[in-house]
């Protein structure tokens, strides 16, 4: 899977850097502690805003995009972003998860990537599943769902096998409040 400019995926890992040592100034971890599902709300929503705003052709900021790639190192939120593969956004989500694997860099292009090749996989595309399993591993080789799904894809499971994942995704994102897009019939591929 092709990547963005260098010069801008590291302007984006500065930025990563920068929002990580922000947000434990602003949060504190006893804060967040406290009351986690009101910044894995918060970051869930920031995922599902973006999606509807680059499905309307706007691009995002370096800055957006760093804040995208630690909203997705929360695996609440990241497991619950699974559940928009079979949604009716699902092909917004997944223009996202291109933009996303293609400019963020190593390790936290590893999440969109997993995302991508989730979403691909669901619907029935093997070949941009497999390239972008691919790459997820290749930017974090330790990525543990990017490893179970490659292995799923690697030795054929169907994909109405790994679509149960997506449920998985609507009961995480309704722990921590928040109510996606309904998903659409099982019964094709979009």
């Amino acid at each position: 899977m092709e990547t963005g400019p260098a010069q801008e995926r590291m302007e984006i890992a500065t930025l990563i850097d920068d929002a990580r040592e922000a947000a434990a100034l602003k949060w504190g971890l006893a804060q967040r502690a406290a009351a986690p599902e009101c910044s894995d709300r918060r970051e869930l929503e920031s995922i599902l805003s973006a999606v509807v705003r680059v499905s309307s052709g706007e691009g995002l900021l370096a800055s957006e995009t760093a804040e995208l790639a630690l909203a997705l190192d929360n695996v609440k939120v990241r497991d619950s972003a699974l559940a928009l593969a079979v949604s009716a956004c699902a092909d917004d989500a997944e223009q996202l998860w291109i933009l996303l694997a293609r400019n963020l860099p190593d390790p936290e292009r590893a999440n969109a990537a997993v995302l991508l090749g989730y979403s691909a996989y669901v619907r029935g595309d093997g070949p941009l599943a497999g390239i972008a399993l691919g790459a997820a591993l290749d930017s974090d080789p330790d990525h543990v769902l990017a490893t179970l799904l490659d292995g799923a894809l690697q030795s054929g499971l169907r994909p109405a096998a790994v679509r149960d994942l997506a449920i998985t995704g609507y009961e995480c994102a309704k722990k921590i409040g928040v109510r996606l897009p309904p998903p659409i019939e099982a019964t094709g591929y979009r």
